[in-house]
């Protein structure tokens, strides 16, 4: 039982990086423009990971992954990965925030924008968003509950919620 567990978990982790890079085009062209969002001060909006459920070959041909609708359900509102897509102005502001240096060790691990950071599943505002010359996806067609305003879901969060970082959105589930 255990090992049938831990061989379904391990599955959940399998997104490779031409995946990745899928998603990231997509929550770039979903999401649009942000320069009619002002965030307050400490706030951070992030754009949450949800896994594809295909995967395009070099050819162009898309393959099914094994990835089900229920999936990304899960991840959009279940999904502690998250990309960071706007910073207001004093969040991770080591000027105005002196310690955010000695939490984050040096000055590079600090998070930016197009950084992979992680977050409780219950944090912040969930929301979804869609700016000025956003475009609908395809990519959740096989999905339930999801957004059907054509955005992409996000979370709005205090910097201090961060709770860390990681360069492969796929590394935790």
């Amino acid at each position: 039982m255990a090992l049938s567990m831990m061989r379904k978990a391990a599955g959940f982790h399998q997104v490779d990086a031409d995946q990745i890079a899928t998603v990231v085009e997509e929550m770039d062209r979903v999401v649009g423009s942000l320069d009619n969002l002002i965030l307050r001060g400490q706030d951070v909006m992030l754009g949450v990971f949800v896994r594809p459920s295909t995967k395009k070959t070099a050819s162009g041909l898309v393959l099914y992954t094994g990835g089900t609708g229920a999936d990304q359900t899960e991840d959009t509102y279940q999904g502690v990965i998250c990309r960071v897509l706007k910073l207001g102005p004093m969040a991770f502001n080591v000027e105005h925030f002196p310690s955010v240096l000695h939490e984050w060790g040096d000055a590079e691990a600090i998070p930016k924008v197009g950084d992979w950071v992680f977050v409780q599943a219950t944090t912040g505002i969930q929301a979804s968003y869609k700016g000025t010359g956003s475009q609908r996806t395809t990519m959740f067609e096989s999905a339930v509950q999801m957004p059907d305003d054509g955005g992409w879901p996000v979370r709005i969060v205090a910097f201090s919620d961060v709770i860390g970082k990681v360069s492969d959105p796929s590394v935790l589930v």
